[in-house]
């Protein structure tokens, strides 16, 4: 498969990312994922004003415009041969610096592309389990890495010239 990262289209066992990247290190960044059939893909208008509106929020100094990566996603099909498929869009708030969420980063675009998965053959089987052994609210069975409610605040502060150590 051919992937875009960081502005290079570019064969997808040769891709690297940086070690410093915020969404290799912390899962920081934005994710957008969606399918497309018959070279045709739902709501595409939707997942990119999501994504903008993301990078809008966090003060992502992104050099991407909207039709700029809406050509981007056009030409991955295309390159890759594709009528089907996931399309994963992920832009990292770039490569941090000791960790250093103050200091402004160039974002990281990584576009990558895959075949839908066979269908799953049928019957399938499912198992019910009780919902009083998977109890949510107690917190014991949710992965938490949501850093979004820590960071608008924090970027809030620094940007009216609060600093912390």
């Amino acid at each position: 498969m051919i992937v875009f990262i960081r502005g290079r289209w570019i064969k997808q066992n040769e891709a690297t990312v940086p070690i410093n990247d915020s969404a290799f290190l912390l899962g920081d960044g934005i994710f957008e994922t969606f399918r497309f059939e018959n070279n045709n893909i739902p709501f595409l208008d939707k997942h990119l004003d999501r994504l903008f509106t993301s990078v809008e929020q966090l003060r992502y100094n992104f050099k991407y415009n909207y039709s700029h990566l809406e050509n981007i996603i056009f030409q991955i099909i295309e390159k890759n041969k594709l009528e089907s498929g996931i399309i994963r869009i992920i832009v990292s708030r770039g490569n941090l610096k000791a960790l250093n969420f103050r200091k402004s980063t160039t974002p990281n675009l990584y576009v990558l592309v895959k075949n839908l998965p066979d269908p799953v053959a049928l019957p399938v089987k499912i198992m019910l389990l009780p919902a009083s052994e998977f109890n949510q609210r107690e917190g014991n069975n949710i992965l938490k890495t949501l850093y979004l409610p820590r960071l608008i605040p924090f970027q809030s502060q620094t940007s009216i010239g609060r600093t912390y150590s």
